[in-house]
């Protein structure tokens, strides 16, 4: 199977100054948002990033896109490395990963109307005439749902769920073959928020897009993606195809996220549990050497197929 997106060890730190002892002197403390983070994301495949707020999963999409310059790692984009390109080297590669925003107020610029901010790609990337450049922003407004109907409309005239899927149509316009969904839904109510996840499934059905699916939401995670990467505390601690996640979780992290989803029916709903890191890591299965075989990801060792966690290797012979 050939990838579309893979992320080597990756691996990004902080620094923050610190008072220290004496007058006018501080430290440099260095905070490891990420911590030698291995991602592969298949062509014509979502992958799901899960983890909650301050465990790495946004800073590892933006290292993704090179927005943020990664402390270590590579960056591996349909077979080309372009973790060390400059600028000018990584702006025809731009055009093949596009991102989505958690905040789409944000993203859309207020003073431009709608067919004016679906169009920038193709400004920035000197693609079409004026003319064309409307027409096809147009054709992505429809695409999305939104029709040309809101061509000249500004974002502050939209509901949330409609600014997103402005944001979507503009990642689409340079036909990207690797997204990046940075909490494309979190800031949306239940019925917007399926009807966006509606819209990008059947968008990667129809172009074939690769996505990198970032959310703290496993339930919503599960009716997207074929695979599930689970992030703590800047490390993946578990990663499985969707239903293994679901039906076999091993990682006590990864089961504390799954007591969290909400459940209606009150019979059916799990006792939630509230874990220290230190507890955390003291409750990580201990598995047999033999099962650690993962180059990329050493602490990571092989539960079944497709299916890995952060484990702690048994004393003595493997089992």
């Amino acid at each position: 199977m050939n990838h579309a997106l893979e992320i080597k060890n990756l691996s990004k730190s902080f620094y923050k100054k610190q008072a220290s002892k004496g007058f006018f002197r501080s430290n440099l403390v260095e905070h490891c948002a990420v911590d030698n983070v291995s991602i592969v994301v298949p062509e014509r495949k979502i992958v799901g990033l899960v983890g909650e707020s301050g465990s790495g999963k946004s800073t590892v999409g933006l290292m993704s896109m090179r927005l943020l310059e990664p402390s270590g790692g590579n960056i591996i984009l349909n077979g080309t490395d372009i973790t060390k390109l400059s600028p000018e080297e990584l702006k025809p590669h731009r055009a093949q990963m596009q991102i989505i925003f958690q905040d789409s107020y944000s993203s859309l610029n207020p003073m431009m109307t709608l067919w004016e901010i679906v169009a920038e790609p193709f400004v920035i990337h000197k693609m079409h005439d004026a003319k064309q450049r409307r027409v096809k922003a147009k054709e992505l407004l429809d695409i999305v749902g939104l029709g040309s109907v809101f061509a000249n409309r500004y974002p502050h005239e939209l509901s949330g769920g409609q600014r997103q899927r402005v944001s979507i149509a503009r990642a689409l316009a340079l036909k990207p073959k690797v997204l990046i969904a940075d909490e494309p839904t979190s800031a949306l109510d239940v019925s917007v928020k399926a009807q966006v996840i509606n819209l990008l499934h059947d968008l990667q059905s129809e172009m074939g897009l690769s996505i990198l699916f970032i959310s703290h939401e496993l339930s919503v995670v599960r009716s997207l993606a074929d695979q599930i990467v689970v992030m703590h505390r800047g490390r993946i601690v578990e990663q499985a195809q969707t239903e293994q996640i679901f039906q076999n979780a091993q990682h006590p992290y990864t089961q504390s996220l799954l007591d969290s989803i909400p459940v209606l029916n009150p019979h059916l709903r799990r006792r939630r549990s509230f874990q220290s890191a230190e507890e955390l890591t003291a409750k990580k299965p201990r598995l047999p050497k033999d099962s650690f075989i993962n180059p990329e990801n050493p602490n990571l060792a092989q539960v079944s197929d497709n299916h890995f966690v952060d484990a702690e290797p048994l004393e003595g012979r493997s089992l």
